[in-house]
């Protein structure tokens, strides 16, 4: 996708539907809303596809809309339900990005966290973070022994790993006459 000039361009490797939504803000004329609103900048459209990648990298759910400014507000939530937290990474056209996270007490939502940071790493741990506190992953596995017996293992703590650029493949292993299984639950 060619955007401004050609100096920049994006990589498709695989695009997300909140990426190609990020990409078509790129075409938002000024006064795009009622009169009112400038496009982002090519600043804050690189900004949130990088933090869009990585959050979705890290198994965390994604949305995207534009503000009048010129920013780009990423929104980051969790695959499973309830959907009780959720944060907003906004990618403003001088660098500088907001984050504010919001948790629901009771039937309110709150805002738990609401600060200035100056880069996309500071952004990147944040959102780790996040998603390692709201996705709660546990395996289970069961394997057989050779004399019969089935040795269940439950409730291992997991995570998703920080390596997310490497191809991997899922290997079945018959060593035994019963093959190795293994569940992730959340």
């Amino acid at each position: 996708m060619k955007l401004f000039n050609s100096q920049y361009f994006i990589k498709d490797l695989e695009v997300s539907t909140t990426s190609a939504k990020i990409k078509a803000f790129i075409s938002l004329p000024k006064g795009w809303y009622q009169g009112e609103g400038e496009g982002p900048s090519i600043n804050a459209i690189e900004t949130a596809l990088k933090l869009n990648k990585f959050a979705e990298d890290n198994f965390l759910l994604t949305d995207a809309v534009p503000g009048v400014g010129g920013e780009i507000q990423l929104i980051v939530y969790g695959l499973s339900a309830p959907r009780d937290h959720y944060m907003e990474v906004t990618a403003n056209s001088d660098k500088l990005l907001t984050v504010t996270r919001y948790d629901k007490v009771g039937n309110k939502w709150t805002i738990s966290r609401d600060e200035e940071i100056n880069s996309t790493q500071n952004a990147e741990a944040i959102i780790w973070n996040f998603g390692k506190e709201i996705n709660k992953w546990s395996i289970t596995s069961a394997s057989s022994e050779r004399n019969g017996l089935l040795r269940i293992s439950e409730g291992l703590p997991a995570q998703p790993s920080k390596t997310t650029k490497a191809e991997y493949r899922l290997f079945r292993n018959d060593v035994f006459a019963t093959p190795l299984e293994i569940f992730v639950s959340t």
